[in-house]
């Protein structure tokens, strides 16, 4: 099975000049309200009512069937109806779609797009650490190898590092990991999200415009 990193498109004649496309909030939004969409946890899928208000796209940005934006940091897409109905044939990790409303050029859209929100606490239980290969990251400084087995190792020698090194990190070099099965699911070390072919040929197939897939490097899906 080959795999892709799934993307938004950035600054293309599709998506028009802006990235992200979208530019705030329409009106007067809270973003320091408890139920702001700041206030949203990143790992896991909202299970709160959230203000989620009238996002605003740039008035040079274009409508795309996946829409770029910062206003929300989890892992996710904004998405259209055409590619929730695609992805909903497909399997996906665990997720929720929840309604939003766009703006673009002073019209509002409240009934075509959605916020895709996929869960990914404990998604660091998919890796093959033992088949795996990380490094020590120092402002981005390769300070050599380390040896990781398990999660639990994992923890321990980062703490150790860190105690050694100020602001250093152990990052892979190459990972392994489960897909279990899925299509559509994340990087277990980030907010990345990956398909399968098969899904990435269906986007394809539909010209879903806003999107982008690049080669999967330095890694092994099992």
């Amino acid at each position: 099975m080959h795999y892709y990193k799934l993307k938004e498109a950035c600054g293309t004649e599709e998506t028009g000049p802006n990235y992200p496309q979208t530019d705030g909030m329409v009106g007067d939004y809270d973003f320091n309200s408890k139920d702001s969409i700041y206030q949203l946890n990143v790992n896991t899928i909202p299970n709160t009512i959230t203000d989620f208000g009238i996002i605003k796209l740039a008035h040079s940005s274009n409508l795309t069937d996946i829409i770029s934006t910062a206003l929300i940091s989890s892992a996710g897409l904004i998405v259209s109806e055409k590619v929730k109905n695609i992805f909903e044939q497909y399997s996906i990790q665990k997720s929720i779609y929840i309604k939003l409303k766009i703006q673009h050029k002073n019209r509002i859209i409240d009934s075509n797009y959605y916020r895709l929100f996929i869960e990914t606490e404990n998604q660091t239980k998919r890796i093959d650490y033992v088949n795996s290969k990380f490094y020590i990251s120092q402002f981005g400084n390769d300070r050599g190898d380390v040896e990781v087995k398990s999660e639990d190792d994992f923890v321990k020698k980062s703490g150790e590092v860190q105690s050694i090194y100020n602001w250093s990190y152990i990052v892979p070099k190459f990972l392994t990991f489960r897909s279990n099965g899925l299509d559509l699911f994340t990087y277990p070390m980030g907010l990345g999200l990956i398909i399968t072919t098969r899904l990435k040929n269906e986007l394809v197939d539909n010209a879903i415009t806003g999107i982008k897939f690049d080669e999967l490097e330095n890694a092994e899906i099992i």
